[in-house]
């Protein structure tokens, strides 16, 4: 008997080693292309982009906005509940989290995912962006685009003018939930724009990246416990293939961002991540199951292996300096008005310069007074051999250059001006002077005339005095004297 329970107990110990290492050979192959992130395997296989099997994506730096990798990134598409990240940054820049929102019949019943909200309920606005975001609740998304607008409707007006003030014009949106309608598109490349405008926003990072949350109770239901749909925040049981690689769904270092689904746009996964100084976005549309994982995994692993965030130059660094026309001595130094920076791949750091062109230079390459410090001058910029932009930052004055004394409008309150002004000030004083004068004149002459014949034929011709002078009008007019 001891015999046999001692073979017995053998037989399980080495059942349980060959468990534990098989185990241990399994979690090995979940980690292992992590791993070699590090810089502890050739790293060779990754100078390559995965083969992305949705049908757009995209990979772009977060900070700077550069492409690292693209797909059909300008192809519409259906955005499913990837509408909510543009749901959910609206909602935070119009509405205080601690606001009441009530729920009206709108936003009750709505098709497809939900939180469970029903008429007359009133829950908070933070509340409802996390069954927002990570429940992907159709009715709270609803419930907060009416809460801002008074409908679906005018809501999805200012989504579109949102948009349209980030300059992305290949989008449309009808509602905040992304159930399927023809108006209703945007692209990979637009939607990881409106991703990363979200992901500069503090609350916002903070909502995709938890995991689990509990919702409190409201005035009519009970406090309900909501946990994110996106896998690569939480998922350790699964694991996909990247690079040839067994790895966990769970991801180092993701931030979130949101998923999506349905038959019409397929699966949908917009992520985040930020790890090594680098912050990426990748954007997967029109996928299929656990495909919308394994290609996000690979755009990102492709990124963090082959790209840097590299400053050329930095802000204030001279570029130029330009001379100032009919100034011997006066110079421009032009500088940067921002960090040149970009998002390069470092097998092809050899392939890129730095150049810059004043334009607003005289052909001969000098400027024009007045230049005034901070004054646009022209654009510094990295470009590739093949002719390929990378970045562009403005050229600014450094300092400033006035028009020169000698050739410059002699201001008012200068000694010349100011005499000059004075002189015709008393010319014209005087001109109206005489002519006063001389009218005076006039009309004194005009008087004394008129006075004098007043006293001619006005006079009493009856008067008892008969004076020489009245005799002779008498004789004129043929009274009181004989005819000549």
């Amino acid at each position: 008997m001891r015999e046999q329970l001692v073979s017995s107990f053998g037989k399980r110990a080495g059942v349980i080693i060959m468990l534990v290492a098989v185990a241990l050979m399994f979690a090995g192959a979940f980690t292992h292309v992590y791993a070699e992130k590090e810089g502890t395997a050739d790293t060779d296989k990754y100078a390559e982009p995965p083969k992305i099997k949705a049908k757009s994506a995209i990979l772009i730096d977060a900070k700077t906005g550069d492409v690292l990798y693209s797909k059909k990134a300008d192809a519409k598409r259906e955005p499913a509940s990837c509408t909510k990240i543009l749901t959910a940054l609206l909602a935070i820049e119009n509405l205080d989290p601690e606001e009441i929102i009530t729920v009206t019949e709108e936003s009750y019943g709505v098709e497809g995912s939900s939180v469970g909200l029903v008429p007359d309920e009133q829950i908070k606005a933070d509340d409802l962006l996390y069954a927002t975001l990570l429940e992907s609740g159709n009715d709270a998304a609803t419930a907060l685009a009416v809460g801002i607008d008074g409908s679906v409707g005018k809501f999805a007006q200012r989504m579109n003018e949102r948009v349209e003030q980030m300059g992305l014009t290949q989008s449309h949106f009808t509602n905040p939930h992304g159930l399927p309608d023809p108006e209703h598109y945007t692209t990979a490349r637009n939607l990881a724009h409106i991703a990363r405008e979200a992901m500069q926003n503090e609350r916002f990072r903070k909502y995709v990246s938890t995991y689990e949350y509990t919702m409190p109770k409201t005035n009519i239901q009970p406090k309900r416990i909501l946990h994110n749909s996106n896998r690569m925040l939480y998922d350790e049981t699964r694991s996909v293939s990247v690079y040839g690689e067994k790895v966990s769904v769970k991801y180092p270092g993701i931030t979130g961002i949101k998923t999506g689904y349905t038959i019409a746009a397929g699966s949908c996964l917009v992520s985040g991540i930020s790890r090594d100084g680098l912050e990426l976005i990748s954007v997967i549309l029109k996928s299929e199951g656990m495909n919308q994982y394994s290609d996000t995994i690979g755009l990102l692993e492709y990124g963090l292996h082959n790209f840097e965030e590299t400053t050329f130059l930095k802000k204030g660094d001279a570029m130029f300096e330009r001379p100032v026309v009919d100034s011997e001595d006066a110079k421009v130094n032009i500088v940067l008005a921002e960090d040149l920076m970009a998002t390069v791949n470092r097998n092809e750091i050899s392939s890129l310069y730095v150049d810059g062109e004043v334009t607003e230079a005289t052909t001969d390459g000098a400027l024009t007074a007045p230049v005034r410090s901070g004054d646009v001058l022209g654009k510094a910029w990295v470009k590739k051999t093949d002719g390929q932009t990378l970045a562009t930052v403005d050229l600014i004055a450094g300092n400033t250059v006035e028009i020169p004394a000698s050739k410059g409008i002699i201001p008012v309150d200068d000694g010349v001006g100011t005499l000059s002004l004075v002189l015709r000030l008393v010319g014209l004083a005087c001109l109206i002077a005489v002519v006063i004068v001389v009218i005076a004149i006039i009309r004194a002459s005009i008087h004394r005339r008129r006075r004098r014949r007043n006293r001619m034929y006005g006079a009493n011709l009856n008067n008892a005095v008969d004076t020489r002078e009245v005799r002779r009008i008498k004789n004129i007019n043929g009274t009181g004297g004989r005819k000549r």
